[in-house]
């Protein structure tokens, strides 16, 4: 434990000068910090540290991440600066509680781009303000060819009755998070509530998985709720997470995944959503007793544009 607390921050210029206590109170050069990073496998240039830590906006969480474990922090300790920055930056969007002392748990309602969805009423009362639907979604890339199957697939998981749950899965450069992104594009229309991604971070070099209170904090916060108002206990978080988009046509795509137990609290559980796992490993667990559809996609050929062609026959 440090003197530091992120918690204290309540703008961006609070939590940059934290950030630099943060580094004061290990003691360490930015030349150390690069080594520490390099050392787990991550990479912290000194002139990177150097610009963060002037500037007055938010650095990217990757970066915050890196740098608080080689001042030394623990995976808690990263949480709980990612949380605060998450905190700081939804408060430029969302009210504060109304009343002194409280937290509100409920988002501020969505402002519909289609029709309403099942079961959800207009309006949204007195001082609420309305923010659009999540919108989440990375950019899409072309896909010239394999992506016809896979989608169909996917097309399948999204009509069936209930929670869909489509698991896309290939070896390293398949191309599997850009076919899932491809498709979620594509069915937008599908889900008029909105889309929300998480970078599970499953396999990235120099940075482990995210943790399950992490990833409910990016779904959470990507509803409207003020981070520092998600519960610590991910049980909780989850129901809290459940609990606002069981009425709602929503896409969550989980890109990165390590093992069926990271996805089981970020599922939604409302009957008109659709879940989307990539990862490199099968994730049996999920299609087995998750009813998860597999979607396999094939290694890419040397173009990059489609699987590697079969062996011919002579």
């Amino acid at each position: 434990m440090t003197d530091v607390d992120p918690a204290r921050a309540g703008t961006s210029e609070e939590y940059l000068l934290l950030l630099r206590q943060r580094r004061e109170v290990a003691g360490l050069s930015y030349r150390q910090l690069e080594r520490r990073a390099r050392r787990d496998g991550g990479s912290l240039p000194p002139s990177t540290v150097a610009t963060m830590l002037r500037r007055s906006t938010l650095p990217g969480p990757d970066l915050i991440a890196v740098y608080v474990r080689a001042c030394g922090g623990g995976t808690a300790e990263v949480a709980r600066w990612l949380a605060a920055r998450a905190r700081i930056a939804a408060a430029a969007v969302v009210p504060p509680a109304t009343e002194p002392g409280r937290v509100r748990l409920e988002p501020a309602p969505l402002h519909r781009e289609a029709g309403p969805a099942r079961g959800a009423e207009g309006g949204g009362g007195p001082g609420r303000a309305s923010v659009p639907p999540p919108r989440q979604l990375p950019p899409a890339i072309a896909m010239p060819v394999a992506s016809a199957r896979a989608c169909a697939e996917l097309d399948a998981v999204a009509d069936r009755c209930g929670s869909g749950l489509a698991i896309v899965t290939g070896p390293p450069g398949s191309g599997k998070s850009a076919v899932a992104v491809h498709w979620a594009h594509r069915a937008a229309d599908r889900f008029p509530d909105g889309q929300l991604y998480v970078d599970l971070r499953g396999h990235r070099p120099g940075t482990g998985p995210l943790s399950t209170a992490e990833a409910l904090t990016y779904l959470l916060v990507g509803l409207g709720v003020p981070a520092g108002a998600v519960p610590a206990d991910d049980a909780q978080a989850a129901a809290v997470f459940r609990s606002l988009v069981a009425d709602r046509r929503m896409l969550v795509l989980l890109d990165g995944a390590v093992c069926a137990e990271q996805i089981r609290l970020l599922r939604p559980g409302g009957p008109d959503t659709c879940t989307v796992v990539t990862s490199r490993d099968s994730l049996v667990g999920l299609a087995v007793h998750d009813a998860g559809r597999p979607v396999r996609i094939g290694p890419l050929d040397p173009g990059g544009l489609g699987p590697a062609p079969g062996p011919r026959r002579r």
